[in-house]
């Protein structure tokens, strides 16, 4: 397990007990408060208002793969070369190009870089994706693959990268 999941995992752990040691601590007949009923005054735990609804934590994202993920990779900036660069980098790191590097078919070039990812059961392409941005890309928005992307992406990536004018400094 790599380090970051190992640190999920403890944080994870250590909401659930402190959770579950509040949840506990206020036992029947105490004079504990809970938090404002919106007239302004706090109310005993043992009057009529209704309790908040339940919130559910999403499930943690499984480790990410590190090799043989496929990603595809294109240029939003007006850096030629940008993104054969970024896959030349990846492949070297253990990834597979899902496509050829190539340049988006929009006219302008994009602000900020992004990864994508598509949806799946288990949420191994969205851990991936999260992976990727972190170590590679300043920590990238991540997010679905949009059905509009500007360039034409395999069906077999698991993870698009899109070069932004914030890592043209890289390229």
């Amino acid at each position: 397990m790599n380090l970051g999941a190992a640190r999920l995992v403890i944080v994870i752990a250590l909401v659930v007990t402190g959770i579950a040691v509040l949840s506990n601590a206020f036992g029947a007949g105490t004079s504990a408060l809970t938090p404002l009923d919106g007239g302004g005054s706090p109310t005993p735990s043992g009057s009529s208002t209704t309790p908040p609804p339940p919130s559910h934590s999403p499930k943690p994202l499984p480790s990410p793969g590190t090799t043989g993920v496929r990603v595809s990779v294109f240029n939003g900036i007006d850096a030629p070369g940008c993104a054969g660069k970024v896959s030349t980098l990846l492949v070297g790191d253990g990834y597979i190009a899902a496509d050829p590097p190539a340049d988006v078919t929009s006219g302008k070039p994009f602000g900020k870089s992004a990864v994508y990812y598509r949806p799946d059961p288990q949420h191994q392409d969205q851990s991936d994706a999260t992976y990727l941005s972190a170590h590679y890309f300043n920590g990238a928005r991540v997010a679905k693959l949009p059905a509009t992307f500007p360039g034409t992406v395999s069906p077999t990536a698991q993870a698009v990268v899109l070069i932004g004018n914030d890592y043209r400094t890289s390229c």
